[in-house]
């Protein structure tokens, strides 16, 4: 028994006495020229106690969920104060958003957009997001704040100067 295998195998069972005297499994590994390249891990619980073996599933369990709400979109349904109303898809992991469509309850336009917006800063808390409308000369900058689901929206124009800067709530 090489060196490393004796190691191991002392490690695994000073953890299988830890969990009420128990052995938990056992690691083998496959040297050539001293680089280990295959490692693998077969654990056995022989838990008696539930409790454990209920805890074990909860860490197995909880990574599982916890990636798939983190990976998960959400779509937001944006309106300001004139009741323009805009539809965004925001994914926080890996972060984007796309704006869908968009609505005024004014005169009954609407406009299918489907863009995605260039993300120039994210955290847990803020999406910075600008879109450039070369036909338009305009840059609209919009900052949403995820845990007010709300964004504000500012326009600049390429001459320098600044047109309107909407607030929205998001449902």
């Amino acid at each position: 028994m090489s060196k490393d295998v004796f190691h191991f195998r002392i490690l695994i069972k000073s953890v299988g006495r830890i969990v009420r005297g128990k052995g938990v499994g056992l690691i083998y590994f496959r040297k050539v020229d001293n680089i280990i390249l295959e490692k693998i891990i077969i654990m056995i619980p022989l838990f008696k106690n539930f409790k454990l073996s209920s805890l074990g599933m909860v860490f197995f369990i909880i990574p599982l969920i916890s990636h798939q709400k983190i990976s998960a979109s959400s779509f937001w349904t944006c309106e300001n104060e004139d009741g323009f109303i805009s539809v965004f898809k925001i994914n926080t992991n890996p972060t984007s958003v796309t704006h869908i469509s968009s609505y005024n309850s004014k005169n009954g336009d609407e406009w299918s957009v489907n863009q995605p917006l260039q993300v120039v800063f994210s955290n847990s808390n803020i999406i910075s997001t600008i879109d450039v409308y070369i036909e338009d000369e305009a840059i609209y900058h919009d900052i949403f704040n995820l845990k007010r689901k709300s964004f504000i929206s500012r326009e600049v124009f390429f001459d320098g100067s600044e047109g309107i800067t909407q607030n929205y709530r998001c449902e």
